[in-house]
């Protein structure tokens, strides 16, 4: 899914009590990245992979995002 799916997840309510996502080798961007991470659908979300994608030197909007915090596990490479 590219930036557009993954704002379409981070607004989904059938997400609420999703625990784990994996989006490896999907194109996400920045601004994909930052939605999933600040939805308040995805608040149970407690592992989050985001490996193989290009985010560039936007990286740090990613890195700063709220959401982060409340993730147990967070791979972004």
């Amino acid at each position: 899914i590219g930036p557009t799916g993954a704002d379409a997840l981070a607004r989904s309510p059938r997400l609420a009590r999703l625990r784990r996502l994996d989006l490896d080798n999907n194109p996400v961007t920045v601004a994909g990245a930052c939605a999933l991470l600040d939805s308040p659908q995805l608040a149970s979300l407690a592992e989050l992979q985001l490996g193989r994608i290009a985010l560039g030197r936007d990286a740090e909007r990613v890195l700063a995002a709220d959401g982060l915090a409340r993730l147990r596990s967070f791979t972004l490479a």
